[in-house]
């Protein structure tokens, strides 16, 4: 077996160089670093973790106990918690069968000495041997206050009104297995109440045909609640094949489908933000009950289908794909054709003043930084029309207010929003070699960096032409195609400058002299678009951009992501003054088909499509949607949605107010300074 003392002599360094770069320890030069790991390499040798930790004591293992039969009620925990990339935790799920199965895996699991155990759904009877070697013990779903636990009281609540508001028939509960405080404390809430209550336990027989044969008798005036979606499909399933029509409500007490089945309400459990709880919760002993946001049904409406076509004119983008995907189902409820028409961003811009187009199209996808220009002569005001209040109602006010309103009053609504975010190459970052490479150089740590002094410095150094070692070919890129993207590219840095000088507005030229500076750690090119830096991170020749998080999505969801090995992660802007962007839609104040344009965007902004759409790439700032911890987990600047949108206003920062013109005017005398 390869020892550290074979490494050592291997590299030509010390014993206790070798372990202090094998164990991520001390303060070793990155010549010396890159010297034993190549030995390693060479050697085959893996460090022998269980001797580490009985040096050390406890492990890095977090066991996470599962009741089995419950596996499809926890699968957005379970899923969070397998896919979570993290080296300080080594975390390893446990199925048990039942309370006695429980008590001896733990029993069993004890001797590895883990940092902490995780029992689900079920409390251990015998935890003395984990208190005594100092294991943390946490508690999730069950009735120990001292847990991570969803209001219960809430859950009541909900579920009672739900069934008060429909007919007063049979309320069967079928349960996972035994002992599932949910559905034993519903039960005996609902045993209080005027209601015909039942509790089944699926377990049991595990058998869903055998399950189907003891509802076949309830209608539509009936109630299921059950566990999880699995269940309410096998369900839904067997009722079509028997033909069964009149046939009972299905509540899903759960993680959501992303499309909701049909006679399906779902009361969500998000259990992936349990997951994120439990891991806080291993650094800290806080617990709080989780809010619940209610049912949300899923009964699409019948209509009158009406022949008629809408046109929408947008500007080519993930968002305009995403739309022609999801406006077929629109026809087939409505019957109404939503005829889309993609422009280039100079080609809509330039027909905004063309009256002819203004008659011919309904909807129009314009960018958020031409409301201040166009919004009042080529869009209809909708101030008072009470559809467009409900769709104010499902969105995140404070973030729409700069996408919708001109002098008070609201033409428009939030469509595909954004806002620049620093996207970075995290296995660069967290590469012990250059960070040792980092400091030797410049004396300071290798971070994600904060200044835009900050970002020249990290950017210099992952271009080959100041470090001849790098890994990529050059730190970032320029975007300056147009104008527009020329001043939302110059702005971040700019604005920070400002914040630095008490807003001496002469500052600009310091600040451009920097911004140009920072060619040299780009690869020259200035004629980019957003979509290029995506793509040179992509393929490896970059380490970090600024880009609008919409354009961002092909790095962290899809096939695209799969197409390399690197790792990205998000930060906020340098300096914190990021450039919200994105479009706003309104319709044509010429458009003769005002009601239905609404009906449609009322539709477009439901939970369910508007869910849609972002699982596609696109994003309305829908309150359920931003707070969807399924989508978060795919989109991590979710995670902060608030946070980055709070940071700056397009067109209106501290006391500056600007426009297209301005925009235009700034970003054209960059070109021209660059040409210099």
């Amino acid at each position: 077996m390869v020892t550290i003392k074979d490494i050592a002599r291997e590299a030509g360094v010390s014993h206790g160089t070798a372990s202090n770069v094998l164990n991520k320890r001390g303060n070793v030069r990155a010549s010396k670093i890159k010297l034993v790991e190549e030995a390693a390499k060479r050697l085959g040798y893996q460090l022998n973790s269980q001797a580490q930790v009985l040096r050390k004591g406890l492990s890095k293992k977090v066991c996470v106990f599962i009741p089995y039969f419950g596996r499809f009620h926890y699968t957005d925990l379970i899923d969070f918690l397998v896919t979570f990339d993290t080296d300080d935790y080594d975390i390893e799920l446990v199925y048990f069968k039942n309370q006695i199965d429980l008590d001896e895996r733990i029993l069993k699991i004890s001797s590895l000495l883990p940092l902490a155990v995780v029992c689900v759904g079920l409390e251990p009877t015998r935890v003395t041997d984990l208190e005594k070697q100092g294991t943390k013990l946490l508690l999730v779903d069950t009735e120990n206050y001292a847990g991570i636990n969803f209001d219960s009281d809430r859950i009541q609540a909900f579920v009672l009104n739900f069934l008060e508001a429909r007919s007063n028939g049979i309320v069967t509960l079928i349960s996972p297995y035994a002992g599932f405080s949910l559905f034993e404390n519903l039960h005996r809430t609902l045993l209080k109440s005027d209601f015909r209550v039942r509790l089944l336990t699926d377990s049991d027989n595990n058998n869903f045909v055998m399950t189907y044969s003891k509802l076949s008798h309830l209608t539509a005036n009936d109630t299921l609640v059950v566990s999880d979606r699995k269940v309410a499909k096998e369900l839904n399933d067997l009722f079509d094949w028997f033909g069964k029509t009149n046939r009972p409500h299905i509540l899903v007490l759960g993680c959501r489908d992303i499309i909701g089945q049909h006679n399906t309400s779902y009361l969500k459990l998000d259990y992936k933000l349990v997951a994120k709880r439990v891991l806080t919760a291993l650094e800290t002993n806080e617990y709080s009950l989780i809010e619940l946001k209610g049912i949300e049904s899923n009964n699409e409406e019948i209509c009158h289908k009406v022949a008629l076509t809408l046109t929408l004119a947008i500007v080519e983008s993930p968002m305009s794909n995403a739309i022609k995907v999801l406006v077929e189902k629109y026809k087939t409820l409505t019957g109404i054709t939503i005829q889309i028409e993609e422009f280039t961003y100079q080609e809509l811009l330039a027909n905004l003043s063309n009256r002819e187009f203004l008659n011919r199209v309904d909807l129009i996808r314009v960018d958020m930084a031409w409301l201040p220009n166009f919004a009042e002569t080529i869009f209809r005001e909708v101030t008072n029309q009470e559809i467009a209040q409900l769709i104010n109602s499902k969105l995140m006010s404070d973030i729409a207010l700069e996408y919708s309103y001109q002098s008070d009053r609201q033409y428009t609504f939030p469509f595909d929003i954004s806002s620049q975010v620093l996207v970075y190459r995290k296995d660069l970052f967290d590469n012990t070699l250059l960070q040792r490479q980092f400091y030797e150089k410049f004396k300071k740590q290798l971070d994600v960096p904060k200044t835009f002094e900050e970002f020249d410095r990290v950017s210099s150094f992952f271009s080959k032409s100041f470090n001849k070692d790098s890994q990529t070919d050059f730190g970032h890129t320029l975007a300056v195609k147009t104008p527009i993207v020329a001043t939302c590219d110059f702005m971040p840095r700019y604005r920070e400058k400002l914040l630095k000088n008490n807003m001496d507005l002469s500052v600009i030229n310091e600040a451009f002299k920097d911004y140009k500076n920072s060619v040299t750690f780009t690869n020259g090119k200035l004629d980019l678009w957003w979509e290029d830096h995506v793509r040179h991170l992509r393929l490896g020749h970059t380490a970090m951009e600024i880009v609008f998080s919409n354009y961002i999505s092909p790095l962290f969801s899809g096939s695209e992501k799969h197409d390399v090995t690197y790792q990205f992660d998000i930060a906020s802007v340098p300096g914190k003054q990021a450039m919200t962007g994105g479009g706003s839609i309104g319709i044509s104040r010429y458009s003769a088909q005002v009601t239905h344009c609404l009906n449609f965007l009322n539709w477009l902004y439901s939970p369910e499509v508007s869910r849609l759409l972002a699982y596609l790439g696109g994003v309305l700032p829908v309150e359920t949607v931003i707070e969807d911890t399924n989508l978060g987990q795919m989109y991590p600047w979710f995670e902060n949605f608030k946070e980055t949108f709070s940071q700056g206003s397009r067109s209106n920062w501290h006391d500056f107010v600007t426009d297209l013109d301005f925009e235009n005017i700034l970003g054209q005398e960059l070109i021209e300074r660059f040409s210099e």
